[in-house]
């Protein structure tokens, strides 16, 4: 997570430590103006995970955010040359499909 933290460039490094330390003790970290938490990823909800963990599902939030993003700004979004090679193939499916299910569901076929 230090490399993460770092990486970001968001925390000076003497404080990358504490930043790290306080997520994993109480997955999050405060500090005006900055806060970090820690957020987790997948199919389903995990149960097991703390409640300070903020979990989002692929299909529930996270592709139909995506999708929303680029159908409403699909002009601002339409040079998009220097993205990465993911980044042009969801914006080139969420205009073409014009579904957001179609789009989700043809994401996540293309993830498993």
């Amino acid at each position: 997570m230090g490399y993460l933290l770092r990486a970001i460039g968001l925390y000076e490094d003497g404080l990358v430590n504490t930043v790290t330390g306080e997520l994993y003790a109480r997955y999050e970290y405060r500090a005006e103006p900055y806060r970090a938490r820690l957020f987790a990823f997948g199919a389903m909800r995990n149960d097991d995970l703390h409640p300070a963990v903020i979990q989002l599902t692929w299909g529930g939030e996270v592709l139909p955010f995506i999708f929303e993003r680029f159908t409403q700004n699909e002009m601002q979004k339409a040079q998009n040359d220097q993205w990465d090679e993911v980044g042009r193939e969801l914006y080139d499916v969420a205009v073409n499909l014009r579904d957001v299910d179609a789009f989700s569901g043809k994401v996540l076929r293309q993830m498993t």
